[in-house]
């Protein structure tokens, strides 16, 4: 069983709000998860890095 965390612990680490990793996770950029409203953490951050490096690649 993986271990998971609530949206507010990802907001915190993300410095993000609820609404912005909602649309996040609705884009594709932050895995879903079987539990509502609960995020595995790695997945997690690996998907919100990666998408800061191409977003960053396209200045």
């Amino acid at each position: 069983m993986k271990t998971t965390y609530p949206i507010k612990t990802i907001c915190q680490i993300l410095d993000l709000t609820e609404r912005r990793v909602r649309q996040l996770v609705t884009d594709g950029i932050l895995p879903k998860n079987s539990e509502r409203g609960r995020y595995e953490l790695i997945p997690t951050v690996k998907g919100y890095i990666h998408w800061l490096r191409d977003r960053s690649l396209l200045w």
